[in-house]
């Protein structure tokens, strides 16, 4: 006969205080959870779990509630309680559920004084919303206008610049003409539309240090001649530091045609139209010749980093030389033959070259790059533009594409003073009408301007594609072996 264990409550207790789950404790310890069933002791042997309710409990909704009540969440109801739980979602009695609701906390920017306080951080809506968005999301849902107001608004209303108050407004924020075209480009494209000039009145010259010459201003007060510009002309000593200093005054100047007698006390600085000979004598009995348009700016050249090897290794090991100046300045054509005749002299004195390149030839020209520009006649690149200037120039360019291109300096000067337009205008478009191409005599016209089919598809790609469809290639361009 086996003998049986006899169990006690206090010994299951024990073992059950280590389950969360009467099915756990019954496939583990099947005798003692049997013993306890059999004697009517399941809920007493479980003390930490909900007691075992009798078939039909859940079904009242007033004992569900009462479950309810004992936990603080709606998981600790469903952990404690589930059989009760899932009756609940079973029958939708959301009721039971809303004891778990709990107070919604007031969130931090739910407090308008709070996000006006916040708002006055920043001085655009744009640096509001990048750096206290919460803030600012809160101000835009709840319609609290009174955060923006302290801001300034980026984006000015329509017509907002065409008031001669608030382009004063503006002016009067900023010290320099750059500032004022920088931070409000519109304002200032009004006052030089409307010639509101006094308003700059007040801004100074970043690069002189004081009060900046307004043309307008002193254009009313002393009226442009020859009696006021050629007092202010004969404060400087070269075209280059005058047109620096006072830039309105020497437009005026050559607008005027008054420019090369203002300057005819100024000593001549070379440019690209006209050229200067040098040379560098060494102690060794060697020398350098060269031309430039600029003697300062090429000796200083050949002293930082001389293109010329010879010249380099002299200048580093300080021997000995003198820089010496031709000051007759010539045309490109003059300077290169004078350089050749300067250079055969040297060469009869003893003298041994140290120049790389074939002399009278274009190969030393100094520096600043190649000095020969083509269509010198016309290039007017090195030139101050100005309007009459630049418009004379535009006539001149078959299309706008070779304005651009050939002028670059004469089309940034039109576009940035808002007359490119008027220049346009001066220059035939490039563009043919449509329809231009379904003509065969236009057609025949292009292909007359090339000598092979490549360079007719090429320069004229949609009329070869029309005299292809109407059949004209072989008429135009007969092949070079026809087939018998």
């Amino acid at each position: 006969m086996v003998n049986r264990k006899k169990w006690s409550v206090q010994e299951v207790i024990e073992l059950t205080k280590l389950y969360t789950s009467r099915a756990q404790f019954q496939k583990d310890h099947g005798a003692p959870y049997w013993w306890a069933k059999k004697n009517g002791l399941l809920n007493e042997i479980f003390p930490h779990l909900p007691p075992i309710t009798k078939r039909g409990h859940w079904a009242s909704k007033s004992n569900v509630l009462e479950e309810a009540r004992k936990y603080k969440s709606r998981m600790e109801f469903r952990t404690g309680a589930r059989r009760a739980y899932d009756i609940v979602l079973k029958n939708q009695w959301n009721e039971v559920f809303d004891l778990f609701k709990k107070e919604k906390r007031p969130l931090k920017w739910d407090d308008k004084q709070r996000v006006i306080q916040e708002a006055k951080k920043f001085r655009t809506r744009t640096e509001f919303q990048k750096y206290s968005n919460s803030a600012w999301r809160s101000a835009k849902k709840n319609g609290w206008e009174e955060a923006f107001a302290h801001m300034e608004e980026l984006i000015k209303p329509n017509g907002y610049w065409d008031t001669y108050e608030n382009c004063k407004n503006a002016a009067l924020k900023c010290t320099t003409k750059l500032d004022f075209r920088d931070k409000y480009r519109t304002a200032y494209e009004k006052v030089k539309a409307n010639k509101w000039d006094e308003l700059l009145d007040h801004m100074t010259d970043p690069r002189i240090g004081r009060q900046a010459h307004n043309i307008a201003k002193e254009a009313r007060e002393l009226g442009w001649c020859m009696e006021t510009i050629l007092p202010i002309a004969q404060q400087y000593k070269t075209r280059s530091e005058f047109n620096k200093a006072r830039p309105a005054v020497y437009k005026e100047a050559m607008q005027q045609g008054l420019l090369d007698e203002v300057c005819s006390h100024m000593k001549p600085q070379g440019n690209h139209f006209k050229r200067g000979i040098y040379a560098i004598e060494f102690a060794d009995n060697t020398v350098y010749v060269g031309l430039t348009y600029n003697f300062r700016m090429r000796f200083n050249q050949h002293k930082r980093n001389s293109s010329n090897p010879g010249v380099k290794k002299r200048l580093i090991n300080r021997m000995p030389h003198k820089f010496i100046k031709y000051d007759k300045l010539l045309s490109p054509q003059e300077a290169l033959q004078e350089e050749d005749c300067i250079a055969y002299d040297y060469i009869q004195k003893g003298y041994t070259l140290l120049n790389s390149g074939k002399l009278g030839g274009g190969a030393s020209l100094g520096g600043g790059g190649s000095h020969l520009v083509s269509g010198e006649n016309e290039d007017l690149h090195d030139i101050k533009w100005s309007r009459p200037i630049v418009l004379q120039v535009a006539k001149k360019c078959k299309t706008r594409s070779a304005f651009k291109k050939k002028h670059s300096g004469a089309w940034r000067h039109a576009r940035h003073h808002g007359y490119l337009t008027e220049c346009h205008e001066l220059i035939p478009a490039g563009k043919r009408p449509n329809g231009y191409w379904h003509s065969s005599e236009n057609i025949i016209n292009a292909a007359k301007e090339c000598k092979s089919r490549t360079e007719f598809k090429s320069k004229y790609s949609i009329a070869y594609a029309k005299a292809r469809e109407q059949k004209l290639l072989d008429s135009l361009f007969p092949p070079k072996n026809p087939t018998k």
